[in-house]
């Protein structure tokens, strides 16, 4: 099983009960889904300004599991993370 989770680093999730899917291939579109919701939400809330700052984006789905998106516009912005974490069933 894994599970998706989005959070600023250094707090903690604020989802209590985060999306949980059987294969990686489900949490990977799960989790791109939430990317590109929340590099929408950063691009349109520069779309005022005269040149927007834009975002960074690190990591993958692929390969790390887990991104991390700094919003440039933001001084001292801490990002946001966006990771797949496997959950190891418990042996009966």
């Amino acid at each position: 099983m894994f599970y998706v989770t989005e959070y600023t680093p250094g707090y903690l999730p604020e989802d209590d009960d985060p999306a949980l899917f059987e294969t990686l291939d489900d949490a990977r579109v799960y989790a791109s889904d939430l990317l590109s919701r929340l590099l929408d939400f950063i691009y349109e809330g520069q779309m005022d300004d005269p040149e927007p700052a834009g975002f960074t984006v690190s990591g993958s789905f692929q390969d790390d599991r887990s991104v991390i998106v700094y919003d440039k516009a933001r001084m001292h912005d801490l990002g946001r993370v966006i990771e797949i974490v496997e959950e190891e069933l418990p042996l009966d």
